[in-house]
């Protein structure tokens, strides 16, 4: 069904349902699913891949978070931090300018949590060019988590 029905809903159905098996030989069909052509269904996908995990799934992971579509990379971003993949440090920070305010959120957050402090120069500059908003809050947390100074931008 994920990858023969021609119903995009049945194909996004599909993918959340596969990690109720907790059988971790379906992260390579939900890897496959993130190259659907419809965002609902690549969005249940990646959302699924944070459910049920192994390594092979990490490159995946990364490459959704540069997905065009919005949903898919916040919840890419998301799985890559709550499964603190190194290899999403460098994304996370350039996801920092995302059109998105929720996933500049999201990668402010990741980044605290992958203890990167290599990314404080870019969430200062978050700071200092959106002044106010969730993704502010989120960068200044995160520099407050990774330097011990609380950042105030005038």
């Amino acid at each position: 069904i994920l990858r023969h029905n021609p119903q995009a809903e049945l194909r996004a159905i599909a993918a959340e349902g596969l990690p109720t098996f907790r059988d971790t030989s379906v992260v390579k069909s939900l890897c496959s699913a993130l190259g659907d052509s419809i965002a609902i269904v690549r969005q249940s996908a990646i959302a699924a891949l944070g459910r049920i995990w192994t390594g092979s799934a990490i490159p995946t992971v990364i490459a959704a978070i540069q997905d065009p579509d919005e949903k898919v990379r916040y919840i890419a971003v998301q799985v890559a931090a709550n499964h603190q993949l190194a290899a999403a440090r460098l994304p996370l920070r350039r996801m920092l300018a995302d059109n998105s305010i929720w996933v500049r959120t999201e990668a402010a957050r990741g980044l605290a949590l992958l203890s990167d402090t290599t990314a404080v120069e870019a969430l200062v500059a978050l700071m200092k060019e959106r002044y106010e908003g969730a993704d502010v809050d989120a960068a200044r947390a995160a520099l407050q988590e990774l330097t011990g100074v609380d950042y105030i931008i005038e």
